[in-house]
């Protein structure tokens, strides 16, 4: 059930450009926290455990996000400033979620799935990425891209950079899964082209 949530979650990221009809925030910032809740609630006997060992990261990120939310309620936008606190709040039970996977998973000494989904998602980012650029007013990627910034570009991410970051985390990522021989070296130079 775990890896189902898994799963979601990392699709769901991928529909920021949808809006939850009513209300103008993207879809994936309410479906993240109730996919993370899942993962939480599967869980719950390591949830102690997991606050237990990162209790000093948990507190730290929980003064940033009170913080957050201080500022947000005495900005001189308060409408807008806490519309993105509500957002970016969703990050931090991610965030938690993604502990209490590891932890979880550790103790089975077995992430190669999830790592492995990861990589296969930034190959598919990646293989779309590259498609835009040779044909860019397809009909797809008129669905997919933000035309907020350089649409040529943008595919599934939202700006240009965080396309060049997210490809350079594959390529590390890949790297490392092929040192720790978690894939093939054929799966490596698939993934690095």
């Amino acid at each position: 059930m775990i890896n189902i949530f898994f799963l979601l979650i990392l699709f769901s990221s991928l529909l920021g450009r949808i809006k939850f009809p009513g209300l103008n925030i993207g879809i994936h910032y309410l479906l993240l926290p109730a996919l993370s809740f899942g993962i939480i609630s599967c869980s719950w006997k390591e949830t102690r455990e997991v606050v237990k060992n990162n209790k000093t990261i948990l507190i730290s990120l929980g003064l940033l996000y009170i913080w957050m939310w201080v500022s947000s309620l005495t900005s001189e936008f308060p409408r807008t400033a806490i519309t993105y606190s509500a957002k970016y709040s969703s990050y931090f039970i991610l965030f938690f979620a993604f502990l209490v996977l590891t932890f979880r998973k550790m103790k089975n000494s077995s992430l190669t799935f999830y790592y492995r989904c990861i990589l296969n998602l930034l190959q598919i980012i990646g293989i779309l990425g590259f498609l835009e650029a040779l044909v860019p007013n397809h009909w797809i990627f008129e669905l997919l891209k933000f035309p907020s910034f350089y649409p040529q570009i943008g595919s599934i991410m939202q700006n240009p950079n965080q396309f060049g970051v997210i490809m350079g985390i594959g390529l590390c990522l890949s790297l490392t899964l092929e040192r720790q021989k978690k894939i093939s070296t054929i799966e490596l130079y698939i993934s690095e082209f």
